[in-house]
C-alpha cells in the first residue's frame, strides 16, 4: 500500500490532527457531513444508472378470435444478442444450439416465470376495464439464426366478442422500471379472423411507447 493511499484512507481523527477540542469537533462534523453527501450522490448515481434499459426485446403479437371470444394473444419476444448469449450458455445444456423440451421447461421456471409478477409487461385495457395478464401458457424458447433467442407464449383472455365489439382495445408492452426496453414490430402484429367477426389494428405512440389499438366488429353478411 502506498503512502498516498494510506493518507487517502486515514481515519478522520488522523486528518483532523492535534487541534483545539472545539475546532476538532467542528472539523469532524464537517468531514462526516461531506462523506454522507458523497455517499448519497453515489447512491443516487447507481439509481440513475439502473433506470436505463439493460435488456432489449423485439415484440410481435397475434390476437386470436374464436366464434364467440377474443381467446388471447400469441406473444413473441426476440431477445437481444447479449441476453440471448447468456440464455444459450445457461440453458443449452447439451450444446447443440437448440433448446430441448427439458431445457426450455427449465428456462420457463428459472428465467421467464418471474415476469408473471409484472403481468408479463402487458397492459391490456378496454373502456375502463383492465385485463389481468398474470397467466401465460404454452411457453416455448427457440434459438433462431444468428443465435438469438425467441420466447413464444399465449396470454389467455376469453373476452366475449359481443362485450368488446365496437370498443377500442388498447394493448402495449412496458416495463415501468425501465430495465427492459420493448420494441414493437408493428408489421408483425396481426389478428385472426373467423366467419362472423373481423378485426382492425392501428397504432399510436404515447409517452414514447407504441400502443396497439384493436377494434372488432361483425362481418357484413
Amino acid at each position: 500500500m502506498t503512502v498516498a493511499f494510506e493518507k487517502a484512507v486515514a481515519p478522520v481523527e488522523e486528518i483532523v490532527g492535534v487541534r483545539p477540542k472545539k475546532e476538532r469537533i467542528l472539523m469532524l462534523h464537517t468531514i462526516r457531513r461531506f462523506a454522507a453527501r458523497i455517499t448519497i450522490c453515489l447512491f443516487c448515481g447507481v439509481i440513475a444508472l439502473s433506470a436505463h434499459p439493460h435488456l432489449f426485446i423485439d415484440v410481435m403479437a397475434k390476437f386470436m378470435l374464436t366464434d364467440s371470444t377474443l381467446s388471447g394473444i400469441n406473444v413473441f419476444w426476440d431477445m437481444d444478442e447479449m441476453y440471448s448469449a447468456s440464455l444459450i450458455n445457461e440453458f443449452d445444456l447439451n450444446r447443440n444450439n437448440r433448446f430441448e423440451k427439458d431445457e426450455f421447461n427449465k428456462m420457463e421456471r428459472e428465467a421467464f416465470s418471474f415476469s408473471a409478477r409484472s403481468g408479463f409487461f402487458i397492459v391490456f385495457t378496454w373502456g375502463k376495464k383492465l385485463l389481468q395478464t398474470n397467466k401465460a401458457e404454452n411457453f416455448v424458447a427457440v434459438i433462431q439464426p444468428g443465435l438469438k433467442v425467441r420466447y413464444s407464449f399465449f396470454i389467455p383472455c376469453a373476452l366475449p366478442l359481443m362485450e368488446i365489439a365496437g370498443q377500442d382495445i388498447v394493448v402495449f408492452f412496458n416495463d415501468p422500471s425501465m430495465f427492459i426496453a420493448f420494441d414493437l414490430k408493428k408489421e408483425l402484429v396481426q389478428i385472426s379472423t373467423n366467419k362472423a367477426w373481423e378485426g382492425g389494428i392501428r397504432f399510436k405512440k404515447d409517452d414514447y411507447i407504441d400502443h396497439i389499438i384493436l377494434s372488432i366488429k361483425r362481418k357484413q353478411q
